[in-house]
């Protein structure tokens, strides 16, 4: 299997940091034909796919990528951001938390875990997701943002004294 050491992946990687996305592709894809198991292969098809809006493109690479690799905590947190842009929330919220039963510590996951549950109202619910989110990684800015949403829409005077009391570092910003 190619892992992140591979001089091929590492091309493909970094074409795509580049910002040339057909060369990534292409490169990945390569990869995949001379490896087809190759996980991270999958993974950086399926967030290329999900940048450019080819959601149905993307799920399949995660599904395929999960099959292989059932605990890859960050395909799990990937998946659930297409269905979140799918609007499919309850599958979304399925693969949050599959990435937190895998990687209970995982800010990205309790951030958006936290998104979902704001857009369908369980705001105190996505309050505790936020602040889990901060408490794993406490100069996460757009938790922060989220955070300050949330407690913004339910005026909470309790919330905004937690966003004070946890904004001194330097890196925080709010907006």
């Amino acid at each position: 299997m190619y892992t992140t050491e591979s001089p091929t992946y590492k091309t493909a990687l970094e074409h795509y940091h580049a910002g040339r996305l057909v060369e990534a592709e292409e490169t990945c894809r390569q990869v995949l034909q001379q490896q087809p198991n190759c996980v991270e292969a999958l993974n950086l098809l399926g967030v290329m796919a999900y940048r450019s809006n080819n959601l149905e493109e993307s799920i399949s690479y995660y599904q395929s990528l999960l099959a292989l690799m059932p605990n890859y905590h960050k395909a799990h947190n990937n998946l659930g951001n297409v269905f979140y842009k799918q609007g499919k929330l309850e599958e979304a919220i399925t693969s949050y938390q599959q990435a937190l039963a895998l990687m209970p510590n995982y800010p990205e996951a309790h951030n958006n875990l936290g998104n979902v549950l704001h857009q369908q109202g369980k705001l105190e619910e996505a309050v505790k997701s936020y602040q889990k989110a901060l408490g794993f990684k406490p100069s996460y800015s757009g938790a922060y943002n989220n955070l300050g949403l949330v407690l913004r829409r339910t005026r909470s005077v309790r919330g905004s004294n937690y966003l004070l009391s946890t904004s001194s570092s330097p890196e925080t910003k709010l907006s």
